[in-house]
């Protein structure tokens, strides 16, 4: 297993960036095995300079989705303008106080049912979109430290279905830290479909919007999966997630409204506005629930480009179309498919597996 943080430490300096296009941040876009939830986060792809046993590392990769203590891990790759690839070699990545060592791995199929192989490397190619899609079945870590004890040698943490998308959008609003509304920023990466805007890292998860007919207004459904939930909160009714859903105000107070079928929005040419308060929260038992956060004037500002939705006027899914649980069935592209289409699709504002 490779270990480059040494030689890392005595690397020539890197230059700055020289204008190549793979440079910058992503967004890391994963599954949970067998489950229908995303999980984003933020990565980010620096200009390096290292060399080992003859090979130069141009590449940094430093990754959200292993944030250990605030402390993002970074794995070293070979970046091939020519075959646009980007090949990451299995190598330590992260030395944690408690368990030791931690290294970054791949998976592959096995033979054997219900298990997996762990590869050697991980080889990213860039498609036309400037997304990456790795060569492997996930990625993630591995307790490689006899202080890890009987965890040592088990893959952890893994990302299933990962791509990385350049980021390409921003999302602002407020939401309350400390019983306070705080104004928020983070980066996205909007796949604008012109009927529907799937919009990667919306509160690290995904969301998608509908453009309405008359191409000014769109509906986001309420009931998508933002946020997974622990084992034990399923065990205790509160489902898999934490999921959109709407708010009624009255005077100062404002409360969930699980009868909410959508959150209402405006799109013009550079961006989508949702003025209106918003929720992310699991279902409620015996009035207590998981509450990620109360939303409040968020918008998605498109950085290149404009949103098709917009400019064309297309039909989309109209107030009405939105309230209603008509039963049709949309992939995640907002295309509507049938009854036998396999994969992750959409059903009155809510995701499932079809296998």
């Amino acid at each position: 297993m490779k270990d480059f943080r040494a030689a890392a430490a005595k690397a020539k300096a890197a230059r700055a960036n020289d204008g190549n296009s793979i440079y910058g941040n992503y967004i890391s876009n994963n599954m949970r095995d067998g489950a229908t939830i995303h999980e984003c986060y933020n990565d980010v792809f620096e200009v390096a300079n290292l060399e080992d046993n003859g090979v130069t590392y141009n590449v940094l990769v430093k990754l959200g989705g292993l944030n250990i203590e605030g402390q993002a891990a970074q794995v070293y790759g070979v970046y091939d303008a020519d075959a646009k690839t980007i090949t990451i070699p299995s190598q330590g990545c992260y030395n944690h106080p408690t368990y030791g060592n931690i290294d970054y791995i791949g998976l592959a199929e096995s033979d054997k049912p219900d298990s997996y192989k762990i590869t050697d490397e991980v080889v990213y190619t860039q498609q036309e979109n400037g997304s990456w899609v790795p060569n492997v079945l996930a990625w993630g870590m591995m307790l490689n430290d006899d202080k890890a004890g009987e965890m040592k040698g088990n893959p952890w943490n893994l990302g299933f279905n990962n791509v990385l998308y350049p980021v390409n959008a921003t999302i602002t609003g407020s939401t309350v830290k400390n019983k306070e509304w705080t104004d928020f920023e983070s980066m996205a990466y909007v796949d604008d479909q012109n009927e529907v805007v799937n919009v990667y890292n919306f509160e690290n998860g995904f969301a998608a919007i509908y453009v309405n007919e008359d191409g000014a207004t769109v509906s986001m459904p309420t009931g998508q999966p933002i946020v997974g939930l622990p084992q034990s909160a399923i065990d205790e009714g509160f489902g898999e997630s934490m999921n959109i859903t709407g708010v009624k105000v009255d005077g100062d107070n404002i409360r969930i409204d699980y009868d909410a079928k959508f959150v209402p929005g405006t799109i013009s040419a550079t961006d989508i506005t949702f003025p209106d308060y918003l929720s992310i929260c699991s279902k409620a038992v015996e009035d207590n629930l998981y509450l990620r956060g109360w939303y409040h004037g968020i918008t998605i500002n498109k950085l290149k480009g404009v949103f098709q939705g917009a400019t064309a006027g297309v039909k989309g899914i109209s107030d009405n179309a939105a309230k209603a649980n008509d039963n049709r069935i949309f992939n995640l592209a907002g295309q509507q498919v049938g009854e036998n289409y396999k994969g992750i699709v959409i059903k009155n504002g809510q995701k499932f597996l079809k296998k």
